[in-house]
């Protein structure tokens, strides 16, 4: 996955909270304790009052996984930037950006839970992957409607879910996509040779 670091006083380079690229940073001081870190990737800056970054409001948070749909990062993003204000907020986004995320992967998203054993009895997704959606699906129901967990003010639980999320694109999504494009790479031949002897073992 692409490197990512939070940003920070003074640092040479860190993910833009911008452009959410790990990206070169130009530091200049407009009057003491005031910085602006211009991101040498995108353009925009980040201004800092002392070690504190004051603009834009800082996501404490990798970056989305770029595969994922533009409307399941968009929701990803929202959590990242309300996170310290609502952590609670912040799950039911991530619940509802997995909800978006088993419709990228073809389910009907009426029903998640359905969708999550959809994708596993049908081999699309693994069991650790099952999992760490239910991981999700179950704690983003707490956000929603208040059950055993308490998510008032618990910013770690909202913290591995962003984890989660970026898991389950990676390993539902990306290594699939990779590794789709490795084997489109291999002579036409083999790939012949390959499909004609999956074609004889589904029939024995």
């Amino acid at each position: 996955m692409p490197q990512s670091e939070p940003p920070a006083p003074q640092a040479h380079s860190f993910t833009c909270p911008h452009c959410s690229t790990y990206a070169a940073m130009e530091w200049t001081s407009v009057r003491p304790e005031i910085e602006l870190a211009a991101c040498q990737r995108c353009d925009n800056f980040s201004i800092w009052v002392g070690t504190k970054m004051v603009y834009p409001d800082q996501i404490a948070v990798p970056p989305p996984n770029a595969d994922l749909a533009d409307a399941v990062q968009a929701d990803y993003l929202e959590a990242a930037r309300i996170l310290d204000r609502s952590p609670r907020g912040a799950v039911a986004l991530l619940r509802l950006a997995i909800e978006r995320l088993c419709k990228q992967l073809g389910q009907p998203g009426k029903n998640l839970s359905d969708d999550i054993a959809t994708l596993l009895r049908e081999g699309r997704i693994t069991k650790p992957v099952q999992q760490a959606l239910d991981i999700v699906r179950v704690v983003g129901n707490n956000a929603v409607h208040p059950g055993q967990i308490d998510l008032r003010d618990d910013r770690d639980t909202a913290l591995t879910l962003f984890q989660l999320i970026n898991v389950i694109a990676d390993r539902a999504i990306t290594q699939p996509k990779e590794i789709q494009r490795i084997y489109d790479s291999l002579p036409a031949g083999a790939r012949d040779s390959i499909e004609r002897r999956d074609g004889t073992s589904r029939r024995t």
